[in-house]
């Protein structure tokens, strides 16, 4: 983590991947940004973010999968020789940066804005917050836990991503991990885990030049475009995620950033746009198995608007033979981006969206266990859920029934921006619908797009927790709230301004205030964890669950990391008040990720009864042996089972030594 080598490797070769991608950019906006309407920076920032993260994603995903020679060394060589190659190639479509950025930073002192300059302070000062959390906490979320970074541990030590790893969780082997794929790239530059969770911080950033784009496509003044889109990087739920290594961030930017390079195809009929769109697109089939339904969407709004604005796309052969080969070209590229997951589960479990874990009585808690049948897409729709979704769309979209958490359970994280502005762009995407004079407006393929994805979602998705995967809708509905507004000259007006410049600033207090810490972070845990030494500064020693988690993940840190660890799990609870059905098993590794772990399937290697005493197999005790495991863990989450034999000694509740391995 200290050493400068790694840091001066780490920041070369990212910025060559970024100046690349910047470069790379151009080739794709250099007709679009030939008109002086188009918000040139700010489109070259969101392409080049798109780029950079898609440039990550097949460099891994092609020495992991395909040459199966996955390491420091590769990934380093490999990126730099790609990021040569890619500015080389399109050195002559580079845009310019520093002029833009120049002006736009002139005309903004010559504003004397000063809410724009406290907004603009605010939004500093978050971002610093954001990034020591990153640096500082180590991840402490349990989806996180349980299979957004094992896998990436897995790749580290085999030196190659397998389709199948052996666990509990069987989300790993069913899941998109692409996320994984951006925390992997994270590690490797330190071998140290402190900067996993910065992909979702970078996703965040990239939220503000593509909402900024958005508004400035609708000719939003460039104040008034500055202020909403940092007001919605203020959004509760990206805040929240920006500092976790979850995937809804990626997913939901991402479509905002698609549906921004569609609107610009739209406006310009830059067959290009639609590549970067497919980009975007192939990125988010990597996040979620619901990401399909994205571009689905999409494509369906695409085809709307062009009826509606301009069929000689559809009605003109030439026109018509472009746009097919476009779109064709365009799934070519989403398959090569994010396609590799589909394909991984076809050939596993005979099914692109993999298994489904099936609950069945365990025979000595009665609670329950899991056994894998490929999903059913049938029953994925039904009509109740649609149903109860639209009940509590109201009471969640304002925040108040509770404390916000990394699940967001029974709110939405929407934040009082939402409920002051995204609630009137929701009613004006459907008045709009009625006006002529507002219907064919480009702007609006976004918002429809996004209302149609939530009506969607609203039909096959009910959770309490699911307005996690919802935060497309806050970020999309603000933006288009601002151009509603400019549309209704409300800016204008001296006394309408200063209220919405008044909202906005209270908003990003209040989120300010909220979000930090958010529930999920232990203050009392905190103040043990800042005193550890830097090794001892591990997920396990910092968490929610501090308080009531078993002591062995404290003892495990003082275990060398050379010295591996079986742990003992199955899918489903043992008790009825374990917090999870999955397994942490994040919580064993050491934040370089050397200790090896082993998972041992508990219905096949003990022998339990109904007071969860367990007697261990020989099987088991052979496995240990062969694989010189001493250290034996027989807790899920944050409740143990106990061992029932000689060979095996309790250092503390749910961690056992195991003494044959010596005999």
């Amino acid at each position: 983590m200290d050493n400068l080598a790694n840091w001066a490797l780490f920041l070369i070769v990212n910025g060559l991947a970024l100046y690349a991608a910047y470069c790379f950019s151009g080739y794709f906006l250099r007709r679009s940004l030939s008109s002086d309407t188009m918000p040139a920076l700010s489109l070259g920032i969101a392409a080049s973010g798109i780029i950079y993260f898609a440039h990550i994603t097949l460099i891994v995903l092609f020495l992991g999968v395909v040459l199966k020679y996955l390491n420091l060394y590769s990934v380093v060589i490999t990126s730099v020789l790609v990021s040569i190659a890619m500015v080389y190639r399109f050195r002559r479509d580079f845009q310019p940066f520093r002029q833009p950025l120049k002006q736009s930073i002139c005309r903004l002192l010559k504003s004397r804005d000063y809410f724009l300059f406290g907004i603009i302070l605010l939004f500093i000062i978050q971002v610093i917050i954001l990034a020591a959390k990153i640096i500082i906490l180590p991840p402490h979320v349990w989806d996180v836990f349980a299979y957004h970074l094992t896998p990436a541990v897995e790749w580290y030590q085999q030196g190659l991503i397998p389709a199948v790893i052996d666990t509990p969780v069987h989300r790993i082997n069913a899941q998109p991990l692409g996320m994984t794929v951006l925390s992997y790239w994270s590690f490797i530059f330190f071998r140290d885990d402190f900067l996993v969770e910065l992909p979702s911080l970078l996703w965040a950033l990239l939220l503000v030049p593509v909402s900024y784009a958005a508004m400035r496509l609708s000719n939003v003044s460039e104040a008034w475009s500055q202020k909403f889109a940092i007001l919605i990087f203020f959004i509760p739920v990206v805040l929240m995620q920006a500092v976790s290594a979850k995937d809804h961030l990626g997913l939901n930017i991402g479509f905002f950033a698609a549906l921004l390079f569609i609107t610009i195809f739209l406006k310009s009929r830059d067959y290009k746009m639609l590549l970067l769109a497919a980009t975007a697109f192939g990125l988010m089939l990597g996040y979620k198995l619901s990401a399909p339904l994205y571009p689905i969407t999409a494509f369906i709004f695409l085809m709307v608007f062009i009826v509606m604005n301009d069929r000689k796309l559809l009605l003109d052969s030439v026109e018509r033979l472009a746009l097919i080969k476009t779109l064709a070209v365009s799934g070519l590229i989403m398959i090569l981006i994010g396609g590799y997951w589909y394909i991984r589960n076809l050939w596993v479990s005979g099914s692109f969206i993999g298994v489904l874990n099936i609950k069945d009585k365990d025979a000595f808690t009665e609670n329950t266990s899991a056994i894998e049948q490929p999903i059913q897409v049938t029953e994925l729709f039904q009509f109740s859920r649609l149903i109860g979704n639209i009940k509590e769309f109201i009471p969640r979209i304002f925040d108040y029934q509770s404390l916000y958490g990394a699940d967001l359970p029974g709110m939405s994280g929407f934040g009082p921006q939402f409920a002051a502005f995204g609630i009137l762009a929701m009613i004006a995407a459907v008045a709009f619908l009625f006006i002529k004079k507002y219907r064919y407006q480009p702007v609006n393929f976004m918002t429809w797009s996004a209302l149609a994805l939530l009506l969607i979602y609203f039909i096959f998705y009910y959770s309490s927790n699911n307005y996690r995967v919802f935060s497309f809708l806050p970020m999309i509905m603000i933006a288009y709230a601002a151009v509603v507004l400019h549309w209704l000259g409300m800016y204008k007006n001296k006394l309408s301004a200063a209220l919405i410049n008044l909202v906005i600033v209270v908003s990003m207090g209040w989120n300010i205030y909220h979000v930090l810490p958010p529930s999920y972070t232990n203050k009392l845990a905190l103040k043990e964890f800042v005193t550890l030494d830097a090794p001892q500064r591990t997920s396990a020693n910092y968490t929610q669950w501090f308080s009531i988690r078993p002591s062995m993940y404290q003892l495990i840190g003082d275990f060398p990391v050379n010295e591996p660890i079986a742990y003992v799990s199955k899918f489903g609870k043992n008790f009825a008040w374990e917090v999870a059905d999955d397994t942490w098993s994040y919580l064993y590794y050491d934040r370089n990720w050397k200790r090896r772990i082993k998972y041992l399937d508990q219905n096949q290697y003990l022998n339990c009864n109904k007071n969860a005493v367990c007697q261990p197999s020989s099987d088991m005790k052979t496995v240990l042996s062969q694989n010189k495991i001493s250290l034996v863990s027989v807790c899920k989450v944050n409740v143990c089972l106990t061992l029932n034999d000689p060979d095996f000694v309790r250092l503390v509740p749910g961690l056992y030594y195991y003494a044959g391995r010596k005999k």
